[in-house]
């Protein structure tokens, strides 16, 4: 995204007026580091998923 990456939209989504600012975030990246995941909550995102993964991920 060009003019916004996914923590920015992210962001505006939580400073949205009305019960929309609460729906779960998940992110997806390409690359994923150990200790990632520990720190989206801090980010305001309830998971992540990597690049490139199965049904049987996304789903659960």
């Amino acid at each position: 995204m060009p003019e916004l990456d996914g923590v920015g939209a992210m962001q505006q989504i939580r400073k949205l007026p009305s019960e929309r600012a609460q729906i779960p975030i998940i992110t997806m990246k390409a690359h994923v580091m150990k200790g990632d995941q520990s720190k989206l909550p801090a980010l305001g995102m309830e998971g992540y998923l990597p690049k490139q993964t199965t049904q049987e991920r996304f789903l659960t």
